[in-house]
């Protein structure tokens, strides 16, 4: 550019001077770029000079047409990128390069460099455009066909059309609306036993739900992926429930001799702990009860909310 022209490579720059270089081509993206580098060199005492920018924001300095060579494409790919060489860039750089007759340096039109690694080169708008853009193509590539729905022991096949399944389908299989009256049926990509792992590495951010358009009806599935039914239940219908499995517990107690019990995890003796705090295994309560002798059968009449 020629505002570049009467500067060397070790002028220092300054942010006014970068935003001079970049005319028009100045946005968001390349100030905190610059902001980034800036802290990097103040960090180890030095200063961000021209030739430091040249390779941190190639685009303020190279021209669609121009030649680099295979040093100055690495530099750009380790800086601007933040990504080491490896065989695959090699490769994409060994395809399309030129090979300069009278010097034998190899070079590649930084067009093509960019059109091959757009992700090194692109604002967060251009980024965000082409992530919607490759997810959209990958829905309509995977509209049709079927999903593995896993509720505990079960993991069935369902159809998807359009990328759409509802919970009336799920319930057809899985029989949750007659074991949990009024329970809310929610699809998720993440393992109950994860859910609680993901909110505390997010910082308390709600592990996602599969979207639902209108309620009951899940959007946006991919053919081939694997999703894990989570029951919500109705609230009220919890307390009844528990209030009738817990008198049939000691209407059983009293007609059968009662297995030795003491204070702590329930689950040990056939019956699922309600308080997180006494159990030994919690995300696994039902699995640890089904194994100990509470039988599927008996989980379902109580209809008890699992996970």
């Amino acid at each position: 550019m020629g505002a570049a022209a009467s500067m060397t490579g070790e002028t220092i720059m300054s942010l006014d001077k970068v935003k001079d270089l970049a005319g028009d081509k100045w946005n968001e993206d390349l100030e905190a770029q610059f902001e980034k580098a800036y802290e990097l060199k103040d960090a180890e005492g030095l200063k961000l000079t021209l030739k430091d920018l040249m390779t941190i924001s190639p685009i303020l300095f190279l021209n669609d047409d121009d030649k680099i060579d295979l040093d100055k494409v690495k530099e750009i790919t380790l800086i601007s990128g933040g990504t080491e060489w490896n065989e695959i860039f090699q490769e994409l750089f060994d395809t399309n390069k030129n090979v300069e007759e009278d010097s034998n340096i190899e070079t590649i039109i930084f067009s093509i460099w960019k059109s091959l690694l757009p992700m090194l080169f692109e604002t967060i708008a251009e980024r965000e455009l082409r992530q919607a853009e490759e997810y959209k193509a990958m829905l309509e590539r995977r509209a049709e066909g079927n999903v593995i729905i896993n509720y505990q022991m079960y993991n069935e096949e369902f159809p998807v059309k359009f990328n759409s399944l509802t919970a009336v389908r799920i319930d057809e299989d899985y029989g949750l609306y007659d074991v949990m009256p009024g329970c809310q049926i929610k699809l998720s990509t993440i393992p109950s036993d994860r859910r609680t792992v993901y909110e505390n590495e997010n910082n308390g951010r709600i592990a996602p739900w599969v979207k639902e358009s209108p309620e009951g009806t899940y959007q946006e599935l991919l053919a081939g992926e694997t999703y894990y039914c989570i029951v919500i239940e109705n609230p009220d219908q919890y307390k009844k429930d528990m209030v009738e499995l817990s008198k049939r517990l000691e209407s059983e107690d009293k007609d059968t001799e009662a297995k030795p019990r003491q204070e702590g995890c329930s689950c040990l003796y056939g019956n699922p702990c309600q308080d997180p705090y006494v159990c030994l295994d919690w995300d696994n309560r039902w699995k640890v009860s089904l194994a100990n002798g509470m039988t599927q059968a008996e989980i379902k009449r109580a209809g008890i909310m699992p996970g």
